[in-house]
């Protein structure tokens, strides 16, 4: 894991102005930031799941009124990552 709380992730998502129903968003992000970085040796297991999931993400942050971008995600999950460790 990230090894970061999931309250802390929740937080969060909704400084980021995400409502509980889009909190998979960050839930997806941190997923994706995990495998990438944690699971790379497994690359080969993992890589059609995350192009699915960076697929989904990228649909998803297109939908009407959402005002966050997968950037704003990133820093955000390598803010708590960082301040976590």
């Amino acid at each position: 894991a990230l090894g970061v709380p999931l309250a802390q992730l929740q937080e969060a998502a909704r400084d980021l102005g995400l409502t509980p129903g889009q909190a998979d968003l960050l839930a997806t992000a941190a997923a994706l930031k995990f495998l990438k970085e944690r699971a790379a040796a497994f690359e080969d297991e993992w890589t059609l799941l995350a192009r699915k999931a960076e697929q989904w993400l990228e649909e998803a942050l297109k939908l009407p009124g959402l005002r966050v971008t997968r950037q704003d995600l990133d820093r955000r999950l390598q803010a708590i990552v960082r301040s976590d460790s």
